[in-house]
């Protein structure tokens, strides 16, 4: 078996994504003090707009461009549970940060 043939074989890792950029910016968002609702409320609107894009070449292209638009497409409808789901529970997340907010920022016990 060559190089290439063991590669192609070999699936690709899944990755738990449990420290992403979106959640890295609400965190921080609640951390400042500011509100983490407007930036997943624009994040939405980004989404919706990548997956009207995605639906189109969906629609318009060939057979790989409509099977990488779904790849796509999936990622960015599990990303927008996520951000529905968070925004379900900004109150809460708010007391959590807010509480451990010292501890992160100096490092230790509050």
């Amino acid at each position: 078996m060559t190089e290439f043939e063991t590669w192609l074989a070999e699936p690709v890792m899944p990755e738990p994504h449990l420290q992403t950029v979106l959640f890295a910016k609400v965190v921080l968002a609640l951390m400042l003090g500011r509100r983490a609702d407007q930036y997943l409320d624009a994040q939405r609107a980004a989404h919706l707009q990548r997956m009207r894009e995605l639906t189109e070449l969906k629609r318009d292209g060939a057979l790989v461009d409509a099977l990488l638009a779904d790849h796509g497409l999936f990622h960015l409808e599990a990303d927008l549970r996520w951000i529905d789901m968070t925004a379900a529970r900004l109150d809460a997340l708010t007391q959590v940060v807010s509480q451990q907010t010292p501890e992160l920022v100096t490092g230790g016990p509050r």
